[in-house]
């Protein structure tokens, strides 16, 4: 069973790789889910979702 991807958990792949997921910029997550793209960050995407397109909106990293 594969690991689960928190705050704290590194991007797996892509341009933000190795990169704490709460540093890594909202629109890129939501790129990823809109374009069938997120494959593991798939579940943390989910569930921070309204964080993320409110982060997006706004600019400003809402899970720090």
């Amino acid at each position: 069973m594969p690991e689960e991807i928190t705050d704290k958990s590194k991007m797996p792949f892509g341009k933000y790789k190795d990169y704490p997921m709460v540093n890594v910029p909202a629109v890129y997550l939501l790129f990823l889910h809109d374009n069938n793209r997120a494959g593991r960050v798939s579940n943390y995407i989910k569930a921070n979702l309204n964080v993320l397109i409110k982060e997006a909106k706004t600019g400003k990293n809402k899970r720090l």
